[in-house]
Parts: C-alpha cells; structure tokens; sequence
C-alpha cells in the first residue's frame, strides 16, 4: 500500500526536517497537511566505524611465514657464523704456516750437518761393472766396460794386434790422463776405430794406454 505525500512530508517533519513546515496549528488529528519548502534532507546517522574508521586488527602470522624482524635476525646470525668461521680459518692457517717454517728451518738446521759415509759392502755388493759385447772393427771383443763417468774412450796397447792394427796406425799425442784415483798415465797415441755395439756402429777415437786393465775396451760418454 503506497503512502500519501501528506503522510511522507509528516513523517518528514516529525524527523526534524527543517524544509516541512506545518500548515497552521496541529489539530492532533490525522487530517492536518503539511508543505515542503525547498528539497527536504534528512539526518542520516553515520555509524561509528564509517565516521572514525574500523579499529586496526593485528592478525597472527600464519604458520610457515616469517616476519622481517625474524629474516633480519637470521641473516645477522649468518653473518656472525661466517665471520667467526673466518676467524677460525685465519688462526689455523696462521699456525700451520708457523708449523711449515719451523719444520723447514729445523731441515735447513740439519741439512747443514749432514755426513755422508762410506757405504758398507753389503750395501754395494749389488753394484755391478756394465760389461758388454761388442765388434771393434768388426772383431768380436768381450768386456767392453761402459762408464758414463769417464770422459774419454781408452783401449789397451795389447788389444792393438788383436783388432788386426799395428804401433803405426796410432796418431801420437802427449796427452795426460788421470784415473778417477788421482793417478797419472801418459797416452801411446790417438786411434780411431769402428765400434758396433747391438746394431749401432758408429767410429770413435780411442786413447791407447799401457798397463794392465779389468777392461778390454772402456767406453766413456764421448
């Protein structure tokens, strides 16, 4: 059921709405009318939260989230962790370093006294004279000592005739030679000779020396 403008401008002015007025004296009945001046407004009443706002509410973090504070907190312990772990890399370099070069000084220290002695022969019954075969001008001649410490290639003057070679084909020469004991011995002569050892030949100068030898032929590193 609709309601009457008179009955909506009453219901207006009993709100307080300035623009309807009452049209003479109320009568107190139902028959008394009313005018609008102008376009009526009616106070509306704001709600406390729509006037001031709705109060904050802090919600709890939920489960398997962190805050700032705590990434802040853990980030700082990292930090700590990582230095003292510096710390602690730094000192054990720094004494084991300390270590090496004590360590190197005390081998210094006994490299200074170190004595070489004399082997004993059980020590050197293992070391042997390289002896091998090999063809002096293409004659077979056994013990052929090779020395690698011996600069020069000598033979003795009694291997001269078996090598099919005679006195004049030596070169002569006054050179000295002196054993690894210190002793002297003066060379008959220069010869050259083709010397085939395995399959490698190859004509070396030989120094002829007198005396007797546990060599038929040395063969030095010329």
């Amino acid at each position: 059921m609709g309601v009457s403008h008179n009955n909506l401008l009453k219901q207006l002015y009993q709100e307080g709405v300035q623009e309807v007025d009452l049209l003479g004296e109320s009568s107190g009945r139902s028959f008394d009318y009313y005018v609008l001046n102008g376009t009526p407004k009616r106070k509306v009443r704001v709600r406390r939260f729509e006037k001031y706002g709705s109060p904050l509410k802090i919600l709890p973090t939920p489960a398997g989230w962190v805050t700032g504070e705590e990434v802040q907190e853990e980030s700082d312990r990292e930090v700590q962790k990582a230095e003292d772990q510096c710390e602690i890399l730094t000192v054990n370099l720094v004494q084991k370093i300390d270590l090496i070069e004590d360590k190197q000084e005390v081998e210094i220290k006994a490299a200074e006294k170190v004595i070489f002695r004399r082997p004993t022969v059980k020590l050197t019954k293992h070391l042997m004279l390289l002896y091998v075969k090999a063809l002096v001008n293409g004659i077979p001649v056994a013990k052929v000592l090779i020395d690698n410490g011996v600069a020069i290639n000598t033979i003795p003057s009694r291997m001269i005739k078996k090598i099919a070679r005679t006195k004049s084909d030596m070169i002569p020469t006054e050179v000295i030679l002196t054993s690894f004991n210190g002793g002297e011995t003066s060379a008959k002569g220069v010869m050259p000779l083709d010397i085939t050892v395995g399959t490698t030949t190859k004509t070396t100068v030989f120094f002829v020396i007198d005396g007797p030898t546990s060599y038929n032929v040395l063969l030095g590193r010329d």
